[in-house]
């Protein structure tokens, strides 16, 4: 297992290939103009140098799971601005598989 982290917070773990993140959807997933989850490109990049080949987005309001594969998100997801947190990376709700 290994941690991730953008400067001193920890974002989330790499376990088994899977970059796991445990997030509040009420703080964490943007909601304008879509929904959509996004990421800190730097952890991104750790994940996938810890050997991520997927993502697991735990919703800590609502228990719901989000995946997809880092690829997938890459080819589909959308650079974005930076909003003060960083250079990011997101890709709107209704393309992660749900558990």
């Amino acid at each position: 297992m290994t941690m991730i982290f953008v400067g001193n917070k920890k974002v989330g773990i790499v376990k088994d290939g899977v970059f796991i993140k445990m997030v509040h959807s009420s703080r964490h997933f943007m909601h304008d103009p879509v929904e959509m989850i996004a990421f800190d490109i730097s952890s991104l990049n750790q994940a996938v140098r810890a050997g991520a080949r997927t993502i697991c987005i735990v919703d800590l309001d609502t228990g719901k799971e989000y995946y997809t594969h880092i690829d997938y998100l890459k080819e589909n997801g959308k650079y974005l601005k930076d909003y003060g947190y960083g250079k990011q990376i997101g890709m709107n709700l209704d393309l992660w598989s749900k558990k």
